[in-house]
């Protein structure tokens, strides 16, 4: 079969369906009418099998990348947990809830999100941060606050 007869194959289908890209290829094909089919699937063959091939790493890379994105997602999810715990046992000695703070502000793995994460499982509360140092002072404040608080109720009080 010559490729002309593809050519005409291509333009008839191209009536029906994606006429541009069909059109196109068709022109394209044009100067090779008098050719043989298989001598033009054997001339494309080394070019399909790299196109194939750079397919394959490109997918191959995609999922890796895919991959890779989860595995720091669960790392994140996992020190964000690992933070509010520290958080909440430290909450009542003061240089150690610091240096957890400090330890949070420091890190890079936890991004803004994941402090703001943090800050609301400690907290309890659903205000935006837009920084990691402004959820960090935010965590300072509400221990400052907790233990004011906490020294309030514990004072006797002067009626007796």
């Amino acid at each position: 079969m010559k490729v002309k007869l593809l050519r005409e194959a291509l333009l008839t289908i191209a009536e029906k369906e994606q006429a541009g890209a069909l059109e196109d290829l068709a022109k394209l094909l044009g100067p090779l009418d008098a050719l043989e089919v298989s001598a033009l699937q054997k001339a494309l063959a080394p070019a399909l099998k790299k196109c194939a091939e750079a397919e394959t790493k490109r997918q191959q890379r995609a999922k890796d990348e895919e991959a890779r994105q989860l595995q720091a997602e669960a790392a994140a999810a996992a020190a964000v947990s690992r933070y509010i715990q520290e958080l909440e046992a430290t909450k009542a000695d003061n240089h150690a809830f610091e240096q957890v703070v400090k330890r949070i502000e420091t890190d890079r793995a936890i991004k803004p999100s994941h402090a703001e994460q943090i800050a609301h499982g400690f907290m309890s509360n659903t205000a935006r941060y837009a920084t990691k140092k402004s959820a960090t002072k935010a965590i300072l404040k509400r221990q400052i606050s907790d233990k004011r608080a906490a020294q309030r109720s514990s004072q006797v009080s002067g009626l007796f």
